[in-house]
């Protein structure tokens, strides 16, 4: 995904990343865990000689050290920079394979020992059961689809054999085993939800924080964060440039027919800039009557003045305003085309320069000064 179109459009996915991104900060109880099942699982397979449980023990401990391999690694990627919606996702599917991979033999292991004549075994194998599955509610409920599913393959196998056994008092145990697991299940539940709501809030006011309140485009906030992720690393396959532009003689709009019709000119301008730009575009409003389109994706050199023509011609259409027709022109500075490490602060002053050249070219071959349209039909001119 193109940083440019990360910063123009509110991303469902900015919760998706925090979710993802809390799954790695668990590389400390994982180790432990780790350890823990080693310790068990040897001493269970030293007491009994069992074969199953050796097995078991082997391929605990390999998946348990892919799963560590995975944890730090996604840890250095996060904190890496910026990463794709892509990116995001294939450290959730990494994550959630080794993990529910480990969970799968941890219960298979649990089951197989309490199923063995191994009574000193046994409280040693409840405690780990049950420490696992607090450890998944504490650590993972914030991605359900992985915590869910291990919780029930590392503690039904358990339950189900300790059902199993002779004594009233085994049914008792599996009895809690299973209320534990149910109880698990509704705080993790809970905890999504809370977590999930506060992170909606937070992203709400993240895009805000990001957006211009008169036009919904986004703003400098926007552009600079772009500007970071953009000088960070390769983001684009294509060049990138930068339009920069402010409409002609827009302070005389404001003065003769006020504020809020000037707002209203300014709404409409951020519509018409929209449909111009394509999907991956960014398109900014700075301040007044600035405006940068950040042109993504430029497949030939003619692509760049191509779209500052087409942004001259598109907003020189006159606007109906309040009833008033009005004819008003833009001007529209171009930086060169860059791809690759792009600096979007030089790109900026690049287009600035241009911007002020093609003003002073357009008012020396311009005479006529704007126009206002009333509804009527009768015209009227905005005085100098």
């Amino acid at each position: 995904m193109n940083p440019v179109d990360y910063f123009n459009e509110p991303q469902p996915d900015e919760d998706h990343a925090e979710l993802v991104a809390s799954l790695f900060e668990t590389r400390i109880p994982a180790t432990i865990m780790t350890g823990l099942f080693v310790l068990v699982a040897g001493l269970a397979a030293l007491r009994s000689g069992d074969r199953i449980v050796a097995v078991l023990l082997v391929l605990g401990t390999v998946i348990s050290m892919v799963r560590l391999t995975v944890l730090f690694a996604g840890r250095h990627q996060c904190d890496a920079g910026p990463l794709t919606a892509v990116a995001w996702y294939r450290l959730e599917r990494r994550f959630a394979a080794s993990y529910i991979a480990f969970a799968v033999v941890f219960g298979c292991l649990a089951a197989r020992v309490l199923a063995l004549p191994l009574p000193l075994m046994h409280l040693p194998t409840g405690i780990l059961v049950v420490g696992y599955a607090a450890g998944v509610v504490a650590t993972v409920s914030l991605r359900p689809g992985i915590a869910l599913p291990s919780l029930l393959v590392s503690v039904l196998p358990a339950s189900l054999v300790v059902s199993l056994g002779p004594l009233a008092e085994d049914r008792v145990s599996a009895l809690c085993l299973v209320l534990l697991l149910a109880g698990g299940m509704r705080s993790l539940s809970r905890r999504y939800a809370s977590q999930a709501a506060r992170l909606a809030q937070s992203r709400a006011h993240a895009a805000l924080a990001r957006r211009d309140p008169l036009t919904g485009l986004a703003n400098r906030l926007a552009l600079t964060e772009a500007a970071t992720v953009m000088t960070r690393a390769d983001t684009a396959a294509l060049p990138v440039a930068v339009h920069y532009m402010d409409l002609d003689d827009f302070k005389l709009v404001n003065d003769q027919l006020g504020h809020l019709a000037g707002d209203e000119l300014l709404r409409v301008v951020a519509t018409r800039l929209r449909s111009e730009a394509s999907h991956d575009d960014m398109v900014v409003r700075l301040g007044g009557d600035e405006f940068v389109l950040v042109q993504t994706g430029i497949a030939a050199p003619g692509d760049v003045a191509e779209r500052a023509r087409r942004i001259e011609e598109v907003l020189g259409v006159p606007f109906r305003i309040d009833g008033l027709t009005l004819s008003i022109g833009v001007s529209v500075g171009c930086s060169r085309p860059v791809r690759g490490m792009i600096n979007l602060d030089l790109l900026l002053s690049e287009a600035d320069t241009a911007l002020r050249a093609r003003k002073l070219e357009r008012k020396r071959g311009r005479q006529a000064i704007p126009s206002i349209v009333l509804a009527s039909g009768a015209s009227a001119a905005l005085a100098h």
